[in-house]
């Protein structure tokens, strides 16, 4: 049919009230039809993409993973809290454990300070693992998006969920056969996009791994980021 045998048919059946209702229908069915179409390619937000495809996170770690910060750390588990809360750059980092003990890492080694002498130590911080910033990334591109919370003061909240086997395949590439409720990452962000904090509930895993009775929480805090000039050596 050519475009002037669908023009007369067209004025065919704007004649009678059955004519114009199938022209009414058929408009009303194309509409909906491209705000289908438009939902499926368009409607979509960008940041809920890129999460539930694996791409790139829309926000920004790379501050964190430069190692270059203050920092305030606060592991929970079963109620007995240690804090930890110091300075860190890409080659060293000084610290307090509890507002009491005094460490510092050069990198290789951990050192306490016993009473003016810096003994070489173990690393003092409880499950180092999900603060070590290298992890951070890896959780958050194998969890699955779960919510976002937008602030007008610019701060935006994410939440993912993830499960104790990929937590236990990301740590120790072991595969872990179990039925469970999913522990949950929350990123906090400013008005830039730079992650602020990160906090880890980590019930499912803890029990599942024999790290706690009941619960283990894990609160990250990140300020100045990238504005840390270098931090001398208490070892010289």
């Amino acid at each position: 049919m050519n475009k002037k045998e669908s023009k007369n048919e067209i004025k065919e059946l704007m004649k009678t009230p059955r004519g114009r209702a199938i022209l009414f229908f058929g408009a009303y069915l194309l509409f909906f039809l491209f705000i289908a179409i438009f939902a499926r390619t368009g409607g979509t937000s960008n940041i809920n993409k890129k999460y539930e495809s694996g791409s790139p996170l829309a926000f920004s770690l790379s501050g964190i993973e430069k190692s270059n910060y203050k920092f305030k750390y606060e592991v929970n588990i079963d109620g007995v809290i240690s804090k930890y809360e110091g300075s860190s750059t890409i080659n060293n980092s000084l610290f307090k454990v509890n507002g009491m003990i005094e460490y510092y890492f050069n990198g290789n080694n951990y050192f306490t300070n016993n009473n003016g002498v810096w003994l070489n130590v173990e690393n003092p911080i409880r499950n180092y693992d999900f603060i070590n910033n290298k992890n951070i990334s890896k959780f958050i591109e194998k969890a699955s998006y779960i919510s976002k919370t937008e602030y007008d003061s610019g701060k935006d909240v994410y939440t993912f969920n993830i499960s104790s086997a990929t937590i236990n395949k990301i740590l120790e590439n072991k595969d872990l056969d179990i039925s469970e409720v999913p522990n949950e990452i929350i990123i906090s962000t400013d008005d830039e996009n730079n992650v602020t904090e990160v906090k880890y509930n980590l019930n499912s895993y803890c029990k599942v791994k024999k790290l706690c009775t009941n619960s283990m929480n894990i609160t990250l805090n990140y300020d100045d980021v990238g504005d840390i000039s270098d931090i001398a050596s208490p070892l010289e």
